[in-house]
């Protein structure tokens, strides 16, 4: 959002769960977003009944047939029933963009938000676009066919996500998907260069859940502290299902001081961490259900910081992640395997640092946010 403002786009930014400044505590660089954005009032305000009683009077026929449409253009009764949900709050943002003489609507993530732009457009006779990205896409798929039918185009992170989106298409619709890769300022992201501290640092960075593979990085640190090499390691992890797990791991193994498990932390203080790291680890999997990683944005940034990267072959990480040219890639769920690539990597400080620079260069080629957005602004304003 900041970077289409940053390039001349007139954004208006309507909010369907947390308020800004809730965001801000973790990402200060919103604090440079000045553009307007929208709450919605509480579901039962009269302010919503208005906005409702306004459309049947002005638009009956509109407000109608996308009610009917609700019910009828889908046998899902969970994108149905979500449908409706936001069905209130979409109408009342309905009636601020027309005031506001909005032409186009975009949304993030291919669930909830997808649905009220959806309403939104066809209510208003406008345009709409929306951006999927990993288990919006993958697991909750609700509705995803008819939404991408309906859609000027729908925009995705990956070529991985690309080709299996195609196969959920119908004949016509497979043109629609357009990849667009996430990305950064590499200016903002500037490496440190020597790390020579006399320790070799491990960083892991992710939510406590099962797809990010910690269980295995944990296993693969306790066989390295068996074998006597010399290392400290930290994951940044924050709350969630699996943090019970990795601390009774951490415990079992007596890792004490060697490994530490920290809360999230601001957005500026982890990538601080980043820099300092000689390696960065993330063996992420995939679970029952299709449940995987696209492509972590901590990858980006730790090779913009050309800090070579250790992952698997899973999903779209071998479009950021080359195994022996940005960084290494091993089996998921292969704790042998990942052991030995963190002590290929203890052992070559040279081969550190020829995956991390070229990674900085994979990075500034092609996740460069300035020209992502580019291209993703044409999509959208075409």
């Amino acid at each position: 959002m900041l970077e289409l403002a940053n390039q001349g786009i007139d954004l208006h930014i309507f909010a369907l769960g947390k308020k800004l400044a809730d965001l801000e505590k973790n990402y200060p660089l919103l604090n440079q977003l000045k553009r307007p954005v929208y709450y919605s009032p509480y579901l039962l305000s009269l302010k919503i009944l208005w906005a409702h009683i306004y459309y049947l009077a002005k638009k009956p026929k509109q407000y109608l047939a996308v009610l009917k449409e609700l019910f009828t253009n889908s046998n899902e009764l969970a994108f149905i029933l979500r449908a409706l949900a936001i069905f209130p709050k979409s109408v009342y943002y309905a009636k601020l963009i027309e005031e506001q003489n909005i032409r186009y609507i975009h949304a993030h993530w291919a669930t909830t938000s997808t649905a009220s732009a959806m309403i939104i457009a066809r209510l208003l006779g406008l345009g709409f676009s929306f951006t999927g990205h990993a288990w919006d896409i993958f697991v909750d798929t609700y509705g995803l066919r008819q939404k991408i039918k309906k859609a000027k185009c729908m925009v995705t992170c990956t070529q991985f996500n690309q080709k299996y989106l195609i196969t959920l298409c119908e004949n016509g619709f497979a043109d629609k998907i357009k990849v667009n890769y996430h990305g950064l300022n590499p200016n903002h992201y500037q490496p440190l260069g020597s790390r020579s501290n006399g320790k070799f640092n491990i960083l892991a960075v992710g939510r406590m859940v099962e797809k990010k593979g910690f269980k295995y990085l944990i296993e693969a640190l306790h066989l390295l502290k068996k074998e006597g090499m010399e290392f400290s390691a930290e994951i940044i992890g924050g709350n969630g299902p699996a943090k019970e797990e990795i601390i009774a791991l951490h415990r079992k193994y007596q890792l004490g001081d060697r490994v530490k498990i920290s809360n999230h932390l601001p957005h500026p203080q982890v990538i601080e961490k980043m820099k300092s790291a000689d390696v960065f680890v993330l063996p992420c999997v995939t679970l029952n259900g299709n449940r995987q990683d696209g492509l972590p944005n901590v990858f980006i940034e730790a090779l913009a910081l050309e800090v070579p990267v250790i992952s698997t072959d899973i999903s779209a990480i071998p479009e950021l992640v080359h195994n022996m040219e940005t960084g290494l890639i091993v089996p998921p769920a292969d704790v042998l395997a990942l052991k030995e690539a963190i002590k290929k990597l203890y052992h070559d400080p040279d081969l550190r640092q020829r995956l991390g620079k070229a990674g900085r260069q994979r990075v500034c080629e092609s996740f460069d946010i300035r020209k992502n957005v580019a291209q993703l602004a044409e999509l959208i304003t075409a």
